[in-house]
């Protein structure tokens, strides 16, 4: 993996650059704001402020890509002053207000208000994280409509229902939750397919996510994730009865599944989050 770190920079080094190496230079180059990357952390790279100044000098012929702005969204919110992440001494001492403002210039060009207009009446995979993320302060729009809009047509990508969370309230606490039993709780989806497992798997982990937030709303789906005969997405569902739920009042029907479930289970690490669950009902 370190090669394709050494790929991206290799590529943005170069005076000149095509739209198809800049996108893959961008793809890898994203990849490194997650602290998890295999391709290391970002700040344990000394040629990283090399690179992404690099990258700069090639995006602004770029806007109004998407990808672009998916990238400027990224420098934003890892260099953030706000955040207080800490950078190396031997990083230039000015790399943070360098790319904060080589990236609000990027952000100020004029081609990204018709780029957004256009994406927010019809947002597609390239366009749904610019919009959710804050394209909408662009154009003055809330972005709830078209990432709304989007998820209705793809259910089943986990990654909407993360970047549709932010924008969930008591009002709009409903009508999701009626699109999530459509998603997840359909006769056909409760035992899917091993193509579509891991898909609906991060579906189900973003709505017990979001119910978090909303004790006691949305207790059929945790039942049905107490019943799943995934391991993983049982413990979620005791994690958010017994941490974020715990003040909650329970229905005598989820209870008694309760210790059902506690009395048929057989993997240990599920089996010891269920004792301590049993202990409030």
């Amino acid at each position: 993996m370190a090669h394709a770190a050494t790929l991206a920079a290799e590529l943005l080094a170069a005076p000149s650059i095509s739209d198809e190496h800049f996108y893959e230079a961008t793809a890898l180059l994203a990849t490194r704001f997650d602290r998890r990357s295999e391709l290391g952390d970002l700040r344990a790279d000394n040629e990283a402020p090399g690179v992404l100044f690099a990258w700069f000098e090639h995006a602004a012929s770029r806007a109004p890509d998407m990808r672009v702005w998916d990238m400027t969204c990224r420098v934003n919110d890892y260099f953030d002053p706000e955040f207080g992440l800490y950078l190396p001494h031997d990083w230039p001492w000015n790399a943070r207000e360098t790319l904060l403002s080589s990236s609000a210039r990027l952000r100020s060009l004029p081609e990204w208000r018709p780029a957004f207009e256009r994406a927010l009446r019809g947002p597609d995979e390239h366009s749904i994280r610019a919009i959710a993320c804050c394209g909408g302060e662009v154009v003055g729009v809330e972005p709830f409509a078209a990432v709304w809009a989007y998820l209705s047509e793809h259910v089943e990508d986990g990654f909407i229902w993360y970047l549709i969370d932010p924008y969930i309230d008591d009002r709009r606490l409903t009508s999701l939750l009626a699109l999530a039993r459509m998603a997840l709780l359909r006769d056909e989806l409760c035992m899917p397919s091993p193509q579509r497992k891991e898909s609906l798997w991060y579906v189900w982990r973003q709505v017990l996510t979001l119910l978090q937030r909303f004790p006691g709303e949305g207790i059929d789906l945790v039942e049905a994730a107490l019943r799943s005969r995934d391991s993983g997405l049982r413990l979620h569902a005791i994690d958010l009865l017994s941490v974020y739920w715990h003040d909650a009042e329970l229905p005598l029907d989820t209870r008694n599944l309760i210790v059902e479930c506690a009395a048929l289970e057989t993997e240990p690490v599920v089996q010891e989050r269920f004792d301590g669950l049993l202990q409030r009902v």
